[in-house]
């Protein structure tokens, strides 16, 4: 398979794709995200046999890392065809896209992915996590009236959470959340000592 960055005869190709993943082209978001936020410059492909079978979209943004203002792609849209999946071209299409990434002097990538286990394989980690906590508060309404009773529940509930994250269980394989990859440490760390020299 050959990666590179997209052109425009690729993007009925890519907006095909983009459909089957995620929303169809008659969808809102779709027409939104294709007529105000595609670009085929900053999107990566992977081509076989002239069929495309792989996406990344790399949406250029600035962060902020103690105080320096350092460019990074925010990856969105990772898609494989169908007939490509369970083949390693999603974790090809990720590799050759921090190469190009570190082309481009970007030290920093994030993504918020639907399941995190696949990305961690290839070096992202999870920096916040999004959880979902349902108490039932029925049973412990009487002892909630009291507010100071109410502040330990609560702190509680946070430390099993803090824990949870520390000890990064094998449930977060499958949980949902922002994710951050450095691509290069040095330059990363490099471009914060620059800028904050500034």
């Amino acid at each position: 398979m050959d990666f590179r960055i997209a052109t425009s005869q690729d993007t009925p190709q890519v907006e095909a794709l983009w459909a089957y993943c995620f929303e169809p082209k008659e969808d809102p978001f779709f027409q939104y995200y294709f007529s105000n936020c595609y670009e085929p410059e900053n999107t990566v492909v992977g081509i076989q046999e002239g069929q495309l079978l792989s996406t990344v979209h790399l949406r250029q943004y600035n962060i902020n890392v103690r105080g320096a203002i350092l460019p990074t792609s925010y990856m969105v849209g990772v898609a494989t065809h169908p007939a490509a999946r369970r083949g390693g071209v999603g974790g090809a299409l990720l590799l050759h896209s921090l190469e190009e990434l570190r082309r481009r002097g970007q030290g920093i990538t994030i993504l918020m992915p639907s399941k995190a286990g696949f990305y961690q394989q290839y070096g992202w980690d999870l920096y916040a996590p999004k959880v979902t906590l349902y108490i039932v508060w029925g049973p412990l309404k009487f002892l909630l009236q009291n507010l100071y009773i109410q502040r330990v529940v609560l702190n509680v509930v946070c430390l099993i959470i803090f824990i949870t994250i520390v000890l990064k269980v094998k449930a977060f394989a499958g949980m949902k959340g922002c994710m951050i990859r450095v691509i290069d440490l040095f330059l990363m760390e490099k471009q914060v000592i620059q800028r904050c020299r500034i």
